[in-house]
């Protein structure tokens, strides 16, 4: 555990960040399910799960760019007042109108909106909390802070599916954000690491990205983060309709909502590993991503839920690890003058793509059938690891 732990801005932080992302995680969840049994359609559910991505893609390297011209404490304290209030103008919405596509539709549209400031913003803010030594420590703590509220969101999620009115966890996610509002008021500003109003006005995007094209290290990793964004981080988009039309065993909205749980569960195992392991070589991310690529082949042929479920454990241990390796590496290979718009292009290429998968899912499944749409990803990725990753090249 991270001595700054016991700093209270740091706490702070982190419980924000907990509570934060069970909301979203939890709005994911309904949201992504109700598309699916409201319309019955693959590609509606493909489309409102994009929706919660695409702008990250179109405007996350531009918001980054401009985030860096303001104070960042300021930014995120004006964004948690936005995030706290449109949940409650949706639910208002559904209660006079009932739920449909219309209003999931508006909902993932302006989710997605809020998080393209929103990733960048929670990212970057790292930086004043602890010393510059004790950022890559802090990362996987605070990756465990985001799988905690990725086991348990699903699993809220699929309660108020089961018991109550949908309606419920907007309601639930603006009460989360404004509990996050008072715990941001609480941190003690003169304490920072950066100076609060800290500014960044000669930022240049275009001289990012000729740096970003120019190095060969942080071209693989993106290469990397952008497959594993499209192809494997979509799973709210693929598991509803394997849930309906693959599994044997299967208990609905719960077990969709389990499988979730189960792949954020691992994910907590991976980083809590990655925590305490060093070797951030290319060497070990090859070997990891070809055992993710297994895992991946083994989930397309699964039609039992509870074996479904035992693999998504696996494969979550699998992504921590990929995920913090990439996230290093990036940090790593990256000059501070070029960090800020490093970090929103990774955050545009790691979410922002996640669109792109949504799509695809929607797409194959509706025309191929969900096994071959699950089937593809791992097939490439796995040829990719064993003859791109030839050799250790750090």
């Amino acid at each position: 555990m991270l001595e700054s732990f016991k700093n209270k801005n740091w706490r702070l932080y982190f419980f924000s960040q907990v509570f934060a992302l069970l909301g979203s995680t939890v709005q994911l969840v309904v949201v992504s399910w109700l598309a699916y049994k409201v319309t019955s359609s693959a590609v509606i559910l493909g489309l409102v799960v994009s929706l919660q991505y695409l702008p990250i893609l179109v405007f996350g390297l531009f918001a980054g760019h401009f985030l860096d011209k303001f104070s960042k404490h300021k930014s995120l304290q004006i964004l948690q007042i936005f995030q706290a209030l449109f949940p409650f103008l949706i639910a208002t919405w559904i209660y006079f109108s009932g739920i449909n596509v219309y209003n999931l539709l508006v909902a993932a549209a302006i989710f997605g909106m809020l998080k393209v400031f929103d990733s960048p913003l929670r990212h970057s803010f790292l930086s004043y909390l602890v010393p510059k030594e004790e950022v890559k420590q802090a990362y996987s703590i605070y990756a465990n802070a985001s799988q905690i509220s990725r086991t348990l969101g699903p699993v809220v999620g699929g309660l108020i599916l089961l018991y109550f009115n949908p309606m419920l966890s907007f309601v639930l996610m603006g009460m989360l954000y404004f509990l996050v509002m008072y715990l941001y008021s609480q941190m003690e500003t003169d304490k920072f690491y950066i100076h609060k109003d800290t500014k960044n006005h000669d930022s240049n995007i275009k001289d990012s990205l000729l740096y970003l094209t120019r190095h060969q290290t942080l071209r693989d990793i993106v290469i990397v983060g952008a497959y594993v964004a499209v192809f494997f981080w979509s799973y709210n988009a693929y598991l509803p309709i394997m849930v309906e039309t693959m599994l044997q065993n299967s208990f609905g909205a719960i077990s969709f909502s389990l499988l979730v749980s189960s792949y954020a569960f691992g994910a907590i195992f991976g980083n809590f590993y990655t925590s305490t392991h060093k070797d951030m070589s290319y060497s070990h991310l090859r070997k990891i991503l070809i055992a993710y690529s297994v895992s991946g082949l083994v989930f397309a042929y699964v039609t039992n839920f509870y074996f479904s479920f035992f693999v998504m454990f696996i494969s979550g241990i699998f992504i921590a690890q990929i995920n913090a390796i990439t996230n290093a590496l990036v940090r790593v290979n990256s000059e501070e003058k070029y960090l800020g718009t490093m970090l929103s292009f990774w955050m545009l290429v790691t979410v922002g793509f996640t669109a792109f998968g949504s799509i695809y899912y929607g797409y194959m499944a509706e025309h191929f059938g969900i096994q071959i749409a699950l089937l593809l990803p791992p097939i490439f990725l796995l040829a990719f690891s064993i003859f791109h990753f030839k050799e250790k090249k750090n």
